[in-house]
């Protein structure tokens, strides 16, 4: 096993190597800073109690999902469109680029909440009339 550092997209990670066959694989790993304590967490006891019979129904669960990994069911569609524009500019096709899109309206999430509360205010204002005043009745002594 070799460890090494690689750059993806425009970031540098660190990654094991290990030999399998004729090939080699590579696994990205975390930095040390990334990797966080579990101390202090509430909820993980030292001890997990498992009930055998939840532990068969778990397992016939995963064994009745589970299917063979097959990598040609999943496309990286993002390299898909990158190797379109890389054969067209190849074949001497003139690319221009796409319009960036148009910068989504941003909502001001509080002016909207003030706007709904007053709105509100409004309409229970309207509906609301004073009730109407009735007498004390007397006791009659």
């Amino acid at each position: 096993m070799a460890i090494a550092k690689i750059a993806l997209r425009d970031k540098e990670h660190l990654a094991a190597l290990h030999p399998n066959g004729k090939g080699l694989i590579m696994n990205t790993l975390h930095w040390p800073d990334e990797i966080r304590s579990t101390e202090g967490l509430k909820g993980l006891e030292d001890e997990v109690k498992i009930n055998p019979k939840e532990l068969e129904m778990a397992k016939a669960l995963i064994e009745s999902l589970a299917d063979s990994f097959d990598p040609s069911r999943y496309k990286d569609n993002y390299r898909e469109a990158v190797m379109k524009v890389v054969r067209a500019k190849a074949e001497g096709e003139v690319i221009e680029a796409p319009e960036a899109p148009q910068p989504a309206k941003v909502m001001d999430l509080m002016e909207a909440l003030r706007q709904s509360v007053a709105q509100a205010k409004k309409q229970r204002a309207g509906r609301e009339k004073p009730a109407a005043e009735t007498k004390r009745r007397r006791k009659a002594s």
